[in-house]
């Protein structure tokens, strides 16, 4: 689900962002452990290895897409989101920035938000603003396919279905995300379908 960013980031804001467990991080809150399922070594050799390479390939359309974005809007060219991944842990998954800093509007955004510059217009059609979570994945805080990541304040550790969701790593897109690739537009539309 595309969320506003809630915590821009800055020049002297490091990418590194620590993964941090939460107070109840791997509990739900009657106490009972969440069953965290460890991932094959390969698979996480895999990733690493694999976001390394592209990263580095990219690297050209990072500039780019960096200088982009600097060109309209200025800095900052990331924006961090605090999300809730394995375990329960909280890491800052890394975005290019695609909206404008001072303009208040809802959490969620949908197709047309005059928030949403015109590189970022561009860079969301083609989910180019996700390259960097890239480097999510070489830390070790995301994997190439998994379910999306969510921001805390949707997450109930009560919840089953949490529970399950927290026992993987987040990753960069799952089946989901294929078939609701267009998710802004179709908030739009059924948006629109509530107006009328």
């Amino acid at each position: 689900m595309a969320m506003a960013p809630t915590r821009p980031m800055s020049r002297n804001n490091s990418i590194s962002h620590r993964s941090r467990p939460l107070e109840h991080s791997g509990f739900d809150v009657s106490g009972n452990s969440l069953q965290v399922v460890q991932p094959a070594t390969w698979r996480r050799m895999f990733d690493r290895i694999a976001s390394g390479v592209i990263l580095i390939v990219s690297a050209p359309m990072f500039v780019l897409i960096a200088v982009c974005i600097f060109c309209e809007t200025g800095w900052p060219i990331f924006f961090i989101q605090t999300r809730m991944g394995w375990n329960g842990t909280t890491f800052g998954l890394i975005k290019f920035r695609t909206m404008r800093q001072k303009m208040k509007g809802p959490s969620l955004t949908v197709g047309g938000d005059r928030r949403i510059t015109a590189v970022g217009g561009y860079l969301r059609k083609f989910k180019l603003d996700e390259l960097p979570q890239l480097w999510n994945v070489l830390r070790g805080e995301m994997a190439f396919v998994g379910p999306r990541p969510e921001v805390p304040e949707f997450v109930d550790l009560r919840a089953p279905i949490w529970q399950s969701v927290l026992s993987v790593r987040p990753g960069i897109t799952n089946p989901a995300s294929i078939a609701f690739r267009d998710e802004e537009l179709l908030l739009e539309r059924y948006c629109d379908q509530i107006l009328y």
